[in-house]
């Protein structure tokens, strides 16, 4: 008995896996900037640090939210 292979279209797949590879280059930048910005908080004095919800220590949140909803 033959078989006959069935002709199949790679583009799609060749598409998702852009898109796939865009999105995880966007959440690598993100995460990067997540990181430097906990390094500038770590690295201040103690003496300087606020310890309000300033915008720098509430930014590497951001991603935290962004994974777990």
């Amino acid at each position: 008995m033959k078989q006959h292979k069935v002709q199949h279209s790679h583009q799609p797949i060749e598409e998702a896996l852009l898109a796939t590879n865009q999105s995880l280059r966007n959440e690598v930048v993100a995460l990067m900037l997540d990181i430097a910005a906990l390094r500038e908080i770590h690295e201040r004095p103690a003496s300087s640090r606020s310890f309000g919800m300033s915008r720098e220590q509430n930014t590497p949140r951001v991603a935290l939210r962004r994974i777990h909803s």
